[in-house]
Order: C-alpha cells, then sequence, then structure tokens
C-alpha cells in the first residue's frame, strides 16, 4: 500500500510540474504582446515610411497599449466560461488563434486603423490565455498556489522582455537612431518588424503544439484519483503526504484554500449566484477600491519619469538603467510576493507595500535632482506595484476559491485598468500644458501619493479569510423567499 501511495504521489507530483511549465511556457508568449506595444515605433516608422503623407506620428504610439489592455481585460471574462464548457486545450487554441491573428493582420497592415485592429485581436488572445491556464496550474498545488502565481506572474515580464529585445536584435541590430525632428526611423529599419512578426507568430504555433503534451487538467485527474483512492481513508491519506484534491479537507485544515474548494465544488450548480454574491459582498468592493487608487501613482510614474528625468537632468546612463533594470524589479517583486503569500498573513503583506508605495510617491519629487536616489526611487516604485499583480490573484484564490477566480480577477483587472487609462490626459495635460515650472509634478504626486495614502487606510479593514458561500447563499435564497411571501 505505501509503495502504491508513492506511485500516486510521484505520478501527481510530475503531472503538476509538467502542467506548470506549460502554464510557465503559454505565459511567456503572452508577455510577446507587451514587448509588441513596446516596439510599435518601428511600425509607425514603417507606416509612415510607406506613405510621407500619412496622418500618423510618433503621438499615435500612444493608442496601441490602452486598446490591448482594455480587450485583454473584456476578455478575460469571457474566458472562464469558455474554460468550463470547452475545456483547457481549446480555450488556449482559441486564444492563440486570436493572438496570431493579431500579429498576422499587423503583418499584413500598412494602416493606423489596421494596426489598432490587430492590438484588439492580441488583447483578446491573451486575454482568454491567462487566466485558465494560472488557475489550472495552481489547482495542482492547491496550498502553494502563491509561489505558482508568482512564477508565472514573473515568466509574463520575462515574455516581455525577452521579445522586445529579439525584437531588437531583429529589427535595429545597428542601434541606429530615430530622426530629431520625428523621433521615427527609416522604412528599411521599420519594415523589418514583419519578420519580428513571423518569428511571434511561429513561437505562438510551437508553444500552444508544446501545450497540449505538457498541460493536464486538474478536473480529469481528480476524477481518476477520487475513484483510484475511493477505499482509502482520507485520515491515512493526509499522515502519508498525498496533496489534497479538490474538495477534500481535514478538520486541521479548515482555514486553507482548500476548504474554499470544497465549498466551491458543492455549490457548482449555483455558481451564477456565487459570482453575483461575490461581487456585490463589501470584501470584494473594498479590495477594488483598494486596487483602483493604489494602481494610478506608479502608473503615472512610468509614463512620466523619462520625461521628468530628462528635465531635471538625470544622466541618460540613469534612465536607460531605468528601463533595463525595471524588469528584474518586476520579475524579483512576483517571486518574492508569490512566495510570501503562502507563508504570511495578506492583511500584512498589502499593509506592507501599501506603506512603502505610499512613501516613495509622495517623496518621488525629492529625488528629481539626484541620479542614484531617482534611480532607486522609480525602480522600488515599480517592485512594489509589481507586486500587486501575484497578490491579486493569490487573494481572489485564496480568498473566495479557485472556482469563480477566473470572473472575478478579470472583473479587478477591468475596472483598475479602466482608471489607469482614464487618467492617462492627465500626464499629457501636465507635459504639454503646465510643465514642471508650475510646479505640476509636485501637485500630480501629491495628489497620487493621496489616493495611495487612502488606499492603505482601506487596508486596515481588509478581511483575508475565506469566504463562506453557504452563509451567503442561505441568507440570498431567504432574501428571495421573504420577497415571494411579501409579493403574494
Amino acid at each position: 500500500m505505501t509503495e502504491e501511495i508513492h506511485q500516486r504521489e510521484t505520478g501527481y507530483l510530475l503531472k503538476g510540474i509538467s502542467t506548470a511549465f506549460g502554464a510557465i511556457l503559454v505565459n511567456l508568449v503572452v508577455g510577446s504582446i507587451f514587448g509588441l506595444c513596446t516596439l510599435s515605433v518601428y511600425e509607425i516608422s514603417y507606416i509612415k515610411g510607406k506613405d510621407k503623407d500619412n496622418f500618423i506620428t510618433i503621438d499615435h504610439l500612444a493608442f496601441y497599449y490602452p486598446f490591448e489592455v482594455i480587450f485583454q481585460t473584456l476578455s478575460s471574462f469571457l474566458s472562464g466560461i469558455i474554460e468550463k464548457k470547452l475545456g483547457l486545450h481549446l480555450t488556449n487554441l482559441i486564444g492563440f488563434t486570436f493572438l496570431g491573428l493579431g500579429y498576422f493582420t499587423m503583418y499584413l497592415s500598412e494602416n493606423f486603423f489596421i494596426d489598432i485592429l490587430s492590438m484588439v485581436l492580441g488583447g483578446i488572445g491573451t486575454g482568454i490565455i491567462y487566466y485558465p491556464s494560472t488557475k489550472n496550474a495552481c489547482l495542482w498545488f492547491i496550498e502553494h498556489n502563491g509561489i505558482v502565481i508568482g512564477i508565472i506572474e514573473t515568466m509574463i515580464s520575462l515574455g516581455s522582455f525577452t521579445f522586445a529585445l529579439i525584437g531588437e536584435y531583429v529589427i535595429n541590430p545597428d542601434e541606429v537612431e530615430s530622426h530629431k525632428e520625428d523621433q521615427l526611423y527609416d522604412l528599411e529599419i521599420g519594415e523589418k518588424i514583419k519578420k519580428y512578426l513571423l518569428i511571434n507568430i511561429a513561437c505562438i504555433i510551437g508553444v500552444y503544439i508544446l501545450s497540449i503534451f505538457l498541460m493536464y487538467t486538474k478536473k480529469e485527474e481528480t476524477n481518476v484519483q477520487k475513484d483510484k483512492n475511493i477505499e482509502m481513508d482520507n485520515k491515512e491519506n493526509a499522515q502519508d503526504g498525498l496533496l489534497v484534491y479538490e474538495g477534500d479537507t481535514t478538520e486541521e485544515e479548515s482555514d486553507s484554500p482548500s476548504k474554499n474548494t470544497e465549498k466551491n465544488q458543492l455549490e457548482k450548480k449555483n455558481f451564477k449566484k456565487m459570482v453575483k454574491v461575490s461581487i456585490k459582498s463589501r470584501r470584494l468592493i473594498l479590495y477594488a477600491i483598494i486596487c483602483i487608487f493604489a494602481a494610478q501613482g506608479p502608473s503615472m510614474v512610468f509614463t512620466l519619469y523619462r520625461g521628468i528625468g530628462e528635465y531635471n537632468e538625470i544622466s541618460i546612463g540613469t534612465l536607460q538603467n531605468i528601463g533595463s533594470y525595471n524588469f528584474i524589479f518586476e520579475c524579483l517583486s512576483g517571486i518574492v510576493v508569490g512566495v510570501l503569500c503562502d507563508y504570511v498573513n495578506l492583511k500584512i503583506i498589502l499593509l506592507t507595500m501599501g506603506i512603502a508605495n505610499t512613501t516613495l510617491i509622495y517623496t518621488y519629487c525629492l529625488t528629481f535632482n539626484n541620479d542614484d536616489a531617482f534611480f532607486w526611487s522609480t525602480n522600488l516604485q515599480s517592485f512594489f506595484n509589481g507586486g500587486m499583480f501575484p497578490f491579486n490573484d493569490c487573494y481572489l484564490m485564496k480568498v473566495f476559491g479557485t472556482d469563480i477566480y477566473i470572473e472575478l480577477i478579470g472583473y479587478i483587472s477591468f475596472i483598475t485598468n479602466l482608471f489607469v487609462i482614464a487618467m492617462s490626459p492627465i500626464s499629457f495635460f501636465v507635459e504639454t500644458k503646465l510643465e514642471v515650472k508650475d510646479n505640476a509634478f509636485w501637485i500630480l504626486f501629491t495628489m497620487f501619493g493621496t489616493l495611495s495614502l487612502i488606499a492603505l487606510v482601506l487596508s486596515f479593514f481588509i478581511n483575508a479569510e475565506p469566504f463562506n458561500y453557504e452563509e451567503r447563499l442561505e441568507l440570498a435564497k431567504e432574501k428571495t423567499e421573504r420577497a415571494s411571501i411579501n409579493a403574494e
């Protein structure tokens, strides 16, 4: 019996590792869309080079990323429904197809509006891919999903950095500078982005084929394991170190995420009610407000730091280093915060990041005349803001459970990104109208520091305990019954 248990453990672990590795590859490719956004200046140069009278300018670069993000977050709402109906692999096929169509559309494009269509298609594809693969990987390591999420979030940053690096090597290996008058490149350089897009399409096809062989769906494996182990006592399984499957829990594990998983499985017929109850809960509304307020300051920093540095005569070397090290800080934050979420109280982590970010935003203007201070302040904001992405996943998965995680993370991501994009005209106004002579940056970072402070204060009231669906659904049922009786 012991040898049989050991074999099951080993088989389970190997399939879990294989699935996590598949999810890592999938999300590495997801990062390619963000790499393309940073390289879009070459696409603009290509369009302008083909037609000198074309209206497109470097200013249109600001449209590529927002369109991708909006449609990515919108499609993430659908990804959970698609995954539940069609399964993981077909969901990935749909997502990769949209992403590939996006790249192929840009490959054929010689027009700004076609480019935007390609970013819409790419955004839809990445939105469909990301959350189902992340959720499935976490289900195999339900007690350590923070580590899994941290690694996957790091892979998205790594993918963005890697694909952008490959793109620069393919498109502009000699590091030719853009023209000073319009900040664009010659046609012979810009047109090489088409070759880069073909490389991306090849990577998409290859990774999807690999994912079929690497990724195992947890639902299928759980049913098989339950059939095989039906005669085994739960207590014996726990003592022998078997990993906990969906729906299994013990008294000692009553505070673990597996308790949420059990409840979610028992309430599958009430899935829509669960989503509705969660979104209306004070707990999620409070957390959404925290995310919205906390994201504004760091987003403004990353939008303006280059212009701020150039105006205040921060050295070009320091500004280039900020761009390079920013990736390292984001990767570190993903892993560090992900691991901490498995072992440290979530409220403590959120408060720590809130204190750090609020302090950094309020004091950011004090660093404008010192290269080292400016470098560390900008990148530390990248670290703590980047840590919010794995934290969001961990919080929603541990508190609300894996079954409706995709729907809730899509909701949080959408409203947060929507407010970030809505705030972008402020940065444009600051750069073009007020300028630094009117103390615009002091006003700006005081305002966003205050938003971060509000988010910090609200974080003291956050509840990180598992959400009690049974109680909430029962209350909702009683309320409906009372309304029905009163109506009669």
